[in-house]
């Protein structure tokens, strides 16, 4: 099957945040050099399964790999963001519950040939309370305003995608067995959802007030 012209558009799209962040590396704070990174491995992760898929090599090994590597990048951009013991003991205590369950599940129950709905789901839940815990605790540094953080920036991209990736992240194996066409919808909506999410990246990457 080809990639729908949407798909095309999400990928350049991504080069975006990518671009600005590797410009503009060095005098990036922590958090947004950890965000550089988390868009250099989506990009290649994004090439790496379309150029399985091209050669009918079975890529959902990927998606399932990349998922902890998100959660636990994410994870870090929220802690350098704030100075706050308990936060960051809170966020710590978060990521790594997810990656004992995800190790565990890894190793009794992982089917490389199918995606992974259930981890997946999971770090969509996940990253969705910890992306609202972290802009609740930014609202409370009454110094700045909110949208001047790019913290808040990132953790709305966050919340965006993972609120409405459910229909590919958690029901795509049900939606192949459905109807093919039911899938390609889904995945019109998760290409529209990552665009915004990589264009709301490039804003955080933008930010004066990088923490």
């Amino acid at each position: 099957m080809s990639i729908p012209w949407l798909g095309y558009v999400y990928f350049v799209i991504s080069l975006v945040p990518l671009s600005v962040g590797l410009v503009g590396y060095r005098s990036l704070a922590r958090p947004m050099k950890v965000l550089t990174l988390l868009c250099v491995l989506s990009v290649v992760s994004a090439v790496a399964a379309f150029i399985l898929g091209r050669l009918a090599i079975n890529n959902r090994f990927i998606a399932n790999n990349y998922v902890p590597v998100e959660v636990l990048l994410i994870t870090a951009i929220y802690f350098l963001s704030t100075g706050i013991g308990k936060h960051r003991r809170i966020l710590v205590g978060l990521a790594t519950v997810f990656t004992v369950v995800w190790t565990i599940d890894k190793m009794l129950f992982d089917i490389p040939e199918q995606t992974n709905s259930s981890m997946a789901l999971l770090s969509r839940l996940l990253l969705l309370a910890m992306s609202v815990y972290t802009i609740v605790i930014a609202s409370q540094d009454t110094d700045s305003r909110l949208s001047t953080k790019s913290v808040f920036w990132v953790a709305s991209g966050v919340i965006v995608y993972s609120t409405g990736t459910f229909i590919v992240s958690g029901l795509g194996n049900r939606l192949m067995q459905l109807d093919l066409s039911y899938f390609v919808i889904a995945w019109h909506i998760n290409w529209l959802l990552l665009i915004t999410t990589n264009l709301l990246y490039t804003k955080a990457l933008l930010c004066k007030s990088q923490t």
